[in-house]
């Protein structure tokens, strides 16, 4: 990763400015903490778009609507940061383009194993038991969620999708490392399964959280988003 940033010093400097608005929202500005993880996901967003040219047709149109689901989240994020800077009443707008790009990632996350699958990079039926056993592994978790800490039923069906991405991008690099695939592909499951580990931390913080969760939340997810950005930098490898 940092021998890629090097030749790409552009790239290097907008993803150090993320960091930059990071370090200043965090201690002096929190309203526009949403303002640097929408930066982090449009980011990612052209990312996904540079790496998928390089792969094949099936798994270029699961990097393609990750990215767009992506972008959806960018701008949920800014129009969240726009409503706490400005009061600017962006509510429902904001919570469906949220519901909207989670469903979306989801969708097209669930459809890479069985690209995978259909590529020969996956022995027959490893596709439907990494999506049956993430499906049901995140539905566990949300009910034990739910025991601790009621809530209604958008925000169960966020919290359901949220575990159940986790679960899958945890098994992906676990699978794609020991069947040795593409190494840029291999980071942005990875990158992936820090963004879903983000949302874990915040679901853990509640509606409410304590500064270490949102710090924890707010530094998983742009690290995340980083690692699939830089990754689709290196199509070769």
């Amino acid at each position: 990763m940092l021998a890629t940033l090097r030749r790409n010093q552009a790239w290097a400097v907008a993803l150090g400015l993320n960091w930059l608005l990071w370090l200043w929202a965090i201690t002096q500005q929190p309203q526009w903490l949403s303002g640097a993880i929408a930066y982090a996901n449009f980011v990612a967003f052209a990312g996904y778009f540079r790496m998928a040219a390089y792969l094949p047709p099936p798994i270029q149109r699961a990097m393609h609507g990750m990215g767009v689901a992506t972008g959806v989240l960018g701008a949920a994020e800014l129009l969240l940061a726009f409503q706490r800077a400005f009061s600017v009443p962006t509510g429902w707008l904001q919570e469906s383009l949220f519901m909207a790009g989670a469903l979306t990632a989801a969708f097209y996350a669930f459809g890479l194993p069985g690209a995978l699958e259909r590529l020969g990079l996956y022995r027959p039926g490893v596709a439907r038991r990494a999506a049956a056993g993430s499906l049901l592994a995140g539905a566990a978790c949300t009910l034990l969620a739910w025991l601790f800490r009621p809530y209604f039923t958008p925000v169960a069906l966020y919290t359901f999708v949220t575990f159940a991405l986790f679960f899958l991008f945890a098994h992906q690099a676990a699978l794609m490392s020991q069947n040795r695939l593409r190494e840029s592909l291999l980071r942005v499951v990875w990158g992936l399964a820090l963004v879903s580990l983000a949302r874990v931390v915040g679901i853990i913080g509640g509606f409410d959280p304590p500064p270490w969760v949102t710090v924890g939340f707010t530094s998983l997810w742009i690290a995340g988003m980083q690692v699939v950005a830089s990754s689709a930098l290196e199509p070769s490898t």
